[in-house]
């Protein structure tokens, strides 16, 4: 019983951990997508 609260427990931070770790992934992957579009916009622009 304890060993089984224990094995929850963890599961839990690990899977707490596991979904922060892939939230921070996708806000950087955004960033750096906004970042790209914008600077391709601004070369268009300065090409043009």
């Amino acid at each position: 019983m304890i060993g089984r609260f224990v094995r929850n427990y963890i599961f839990r931070f690990a899977f707490r951990k596991a979904t922060l770790t892939h939230i921070i992934y996708i806000v950087r992957t955004h960033i750096i997508y906004i970042m790209a579009k914008s600077l391709f916009s601004l070369a268009s622009y300065i090409r043009s």
